[in-house]
């Protein structure tokens, strides 16, 4: 029993461990996901100028 366990760890290592391609392949992935542009940025400047927009409307202008 302790044979067969032995041999599935020892079988495992190689799959535990992470390749040199593999480490920068996610890296590579992971700084073009960080360069596209983030969606809810432009949602949330859109939304800042309709907000603004509408109160300029709603609100009496001073003399």
């Amino acid at each position: 029993m302790k044979r067969i366990i032995f041999i599935l760890i020892w079988s495992s290592l190689p799959v535990m461990a992470e390749s040199p391609s593999n480490s920068f392949s996610r890296d590579f992935y992971n700084s073009y996901l960080d360069s596209l542009p983030d969606p809810r940025v432009q949602r949330k400047e859109t939304l800042e100028a309709n907000l603004l927009r509408s109160l300029k409307r709603i609100l009496p202008k001073e003399d």
